[in-house]
C-alpha cells in the first residue's frame, strides 16, 4: 500500500512538474520545480504527445533544472511522438547553452526524428548558423542523410543557407586531411620502427 501510495505521489508531482517547465519565462518557478523534483516526482511524465519535463526545459532555456533532472533519471535521449529529442528542441529554439550542457550528460546527436533528421539537420533546416558550428564541434555527424537521402550539405542548399554548406564543406575538406595526414603518420610510424635482430643458433 505504501508502494502504491508513493508510485500516486511521483505521478501526481510528476504531473505538477510537467506543467511547471510549460511557464513561460516570466511565470517559471525554478524554485518550485527543483522542490517538486527533490520530492520524487517522475521526471519522466509525458504529455499526450509524449513531452517530458526536460524537452520544455530545454526549448524554454531553463538550464538550471537540466543537471537535476538527469541526475534523477530522466530519459536524456526520449523521442516525442515526432521523434525529436531535447537535443532536438534546444536546437531549434536556439539555446546553446542547453545545448552544451545536454552534449555534456551524453545526448545522442545522431538519433532521429521521423522525417530522418538529426539535430544538426534541424539547426541548418533552421537557418541556425551558430548551434549548427557547436553541434559539429562537438563531434555530430556531416554525412547523416534524413530519409530523402539528402546529407547534411544537401539539406543547407536546399533551405539556402550557403554560409552553413560553406563551414560543412570546410569541416569535411579539413576531416579528409586530417585523417589522410594521421593514416600517413601511423604508416611512416611502421616503416621506421625497427626490425628485431634475428637470433643465430650458436
Amino acid at each position: 500500500m505504501a508502494e502504491n501510495i508513493a508510485k500516486n505521489d511521483a505521478e501526481r508531482n510528476g504531473n505538477y512538474l510537467l506543467q511547471a517547465v510549460q511557464k513561460s519565462r516570466h511565470e517559471f518557478d525554478e524554485k518550485l520545480c527543483l522542490n517538486l523534483i527533490d520530492a520524487g516526482a517522475d521526471v519522466n511524465v509525458v504529455t499526450c504527445a509524449d513531452i517530458t519535463p526536460l524537452m520544455y526545459a530545454a526549448s524554454n532555456g531553463y538550464a538550471n533544472i537540466i543537471p537535476t533532472l538527469i541526475e534523477h533519471g530522466t530519459k536524456i535521449d526520449a523521442q516525442d511522438d515526432t521523434g525529436t529529442t531535447a537535443l532536438g528542441y534546444a536546437t531549434k529554439d536556439q539555446r546553446p547553452d542547453v545545448i552544451l550542457m545536454l552534449l555534456e550528460r551524453g545526448a545522442n546527436t545522431e538519433i532521429k526524428c521521423k522525417k530522418g533528421m538529426t539535430a544538426l539537420m534541424l539547426a541548418v533546416a533552421c537557418g541556425h548558423t551558430d548551434i549548427a558550428r557547436i553541434l559539429i564541434e562537438n563531434g555530430a555527424n556531416t554525412k547523416a542523410k534524413d530519409n530523402g537521402n539528402n546529407r547534411v550539405y544537401d539539406v543547407a542548399i536546399k533551405n539556402n543557407q550557403p554560409d552553413i554548406a560553406e563551414m560543412i564543406r570546410q569541416h569535411e575538406v579539413k576531416k579528409t586531411f586530417r585523417a589522410a595526414a594521421e593514416k600517413g603518420t601511423a604508416q611512416k610510424r611502421k616503416i621506421l620502427r625497427p626490425t628485431p635482430a634475428r637470433q643465430t643458433m650458436p
